[in-house]
């Protein structure tokens, strides 16, 4: 599986990253969404794994616009820090999968990993 994993944690971007890696997932991972635009125009990717809050005042929910464009309807799960955030807004995005609040717990991300697999 293919997964494309946006966070401008650099911190939290490096371990996701190593740990899908470790698990033999093939991951891409870029600091913000304006880094990943080009890898997503490509499609070559099964999932995203992105922050919620991302830099340049950038949204990790403004995937969707993105891959709706794009005509791309790829599986994305979100995760972020702040636990205010509406996951009722976010379930009516087409290709929203899965909210993790941050700490990330990459068991739980595994586990939704191989559900989308099996999907």
């Amino acid at each position: 599986m293919n997964i494309l994993l946006i966070d401008n944690d650099s911190e939290n971007l490096q371990s996701v990253e190593a740990a899908l890696r470790l698990n033999g997932y093939s991951v891409q991972g870029f600091n913000d969404l304006v880094s990943a635009d080009s890898f997503l125009r490509t499609g070559n990717f099964d999932i995203i794994i992105s922050d919620f809050h991302l830099a340049s005042h950038t949204r990790g929910s403004d995937i969707f616009d993105i891959l709706a464009g794009l005509s791309l309807s790829n599986p994305v799960i979100l995760m972020s820090g702040n636990p205010d955030i509406n996951i009722d807004d976010l379930k009516r995005h087409p290709g929203f999968f899965r909210f993790f609040s941050k700490p990330i717990n990459i068991i739980a991300i595994l586990e939704e990993l191989k559900r989308v697999d099996s999907i």
